[in-house]
């Protein structure tokens, strides 16, 4: 309870709603539908996410000095987990709205290759997939935040997901 009250009033809550309605208009612009809506969606903007919401949950401690925590009577293994159990809950909303955005791309009229529909429930299977496969990724993510900072995170993360793509082509 206490992590979801501090991160209220953050721009950590914007995030997860702003990255993927700006992927949904850059999937209109260049034509691709729902395919390439999400394809974008898990080699790209999912770890880039994951990787920034883990860093800015970490970061917020860490402007303030660990004073929140150190005031509580609680171990901070305890803390750490409620972190990243908030990430959980965050990625797992990031992930249903992106899968409501990829159902709703199907009504945008467009080009002949717009109009490939997927099911929605294979929608919502494949994001369930993409965010089990991705829950490993908090707690690195976490540690790389809270000794480097938000760039360096989402570098590791980007360049494991090129690298990935490069090994499989």
């Amino acid at each position: 309870k206490m992590e979801i009250l501090k991160g209220k009033r953050t721009s950590i809550n914007k995030i997860i709603f702003i990255i993927p309605v700006v992927l949904l208009f850059i999937a209109v612009l260049l034509g691709q539908g729902q395919h390439g809506y999400y394809n974008w969606y898990y080699t790209l903007i999912s770890p880039m996410l994951l990787a920034l919401v883990s860093s800015m949950a970490v970061n917020r401690e860490k402007k303030l000095n660990y004073k929140a925590i150190l005031l509580n009577p609680i171990k901070k293994q305890k803390l750490w987990t409620a972190k990243i159990i908030y990430i959980m809950i965050l990625y797992l909303i990031t992930c249903i709205f992106v899968a409501l955005l990829i159902s709703l791309l199907k009504y945008i009229p467009g080009p002949l290759y717009f109009k490939s529909k997927l099911d929605i429930s294979n929608i919502f299977l494949s994001m369930l997939v993409i965010y089990i496969l991705n829950l490993f990724q908090i707690p690195i993510m976490m540690i790389l935040g809270d000794k480097f900072n938000y760039f360096i995170p989402v570098v590791v993360n980007i360049f494991f997901t090129l690298f990935a793509l490069y090994r499989t082509s």
